[in-house]
């Protein structure tokens, strides 16, 4: 089984809670788009891609997601590809995937969405029989598994989604380097995906790619 585990980094956010992915002057712009395939079966990396986006002069990207993600426009200039380059990549990969995985998997999805409706090309999250390539949200199942408790505005206790971090360190027992970047997500995303749904951990008994990889960002 192929699953492509995906995040995206941006611009800043939607300028207002959940609009249409139609409406995309709403939606920020992507500044990284990274996303591993990863085959279950062989526990081999098929395909790792880590895209800086080109972004146009007149896109704005916002102090606040710069103090999140660091990358400028002067790194975009330097170290950046065409959206359309990154979303081509992506969807050959998408096609290919038997399992989509992200943590909080609706936003990044729509993002590519977004920006797919933005250039005008097609994306592959629906396929052509109307149906939806399958997904996993790391963020959604772990809700029970951390049981991290949060007060809502009427006063009662939840459980909140966990950040990816959180989730990392309930399962692993540290909190990792190398989230809010991309591709540093992608693989924490995928190391708790592994443990949570095979029991294995790619960290450790992952391929050497894989184990590089993480060794690289995450460590």
């Amino acid at each position: 089984m192929r699953i492509l585990v995906f995040d995206t980094e941006t611009t800043g956010l939607p300028t207002e809670r959940n609009p249409s992915i139609m409406d995309t002057e709403k939606w920020p712009h992507i500044i990284q788009l990274s996303f591993i395939v990863y085959d279950t079966n062989e526990m081999n990396v098929v395909t790792c891609k880590d895209h800086i986006i080109k972004l146009d002069a007149s896109v704005e990207i916002s102090q606040e997601s710069i103090n999140i993600h660091g990358i400028t426009r002067s790194q975009c200039m330097r170290k950046g590809i065409p959206i359309e380059d990154a979303l081509n990549e992506f969807n050959d990969a998408l096609r290919n995937a038997d399992w989509a995985v992200g943590h909080n998997i609706s936003f990044d999805k729509r993002m590519i969405m977004a920006e797919s409706n933005r250039i005008k090309t097609r994306q592959y999250f629906t396929r052509g029989n109307g149906t939806g390539i399958k997904e996993y949200c790391t963020m959604k199942h772990a809700v029970d598994l951390c049981k991290i408790e949060a007060v809502g505005r009427n006063g009662e206790t939840y459980y909140k989604y966990p950040k990816l971090e959180e989730l990392h360190q309930h399962l692993f027992g540290n909190f990792p380097n190398g989230t809010h970047d991309s591709m540093g997500d992608v693989l924490i995303c995928l190391r708790c995906y592994g443990w949570m749904v095979h029991n294995h951990d790619i960290a450790k008994s992952g391929s050497a790619t894989l184990r590089n990889l993480y060794k690289r960002y995450c460590n």
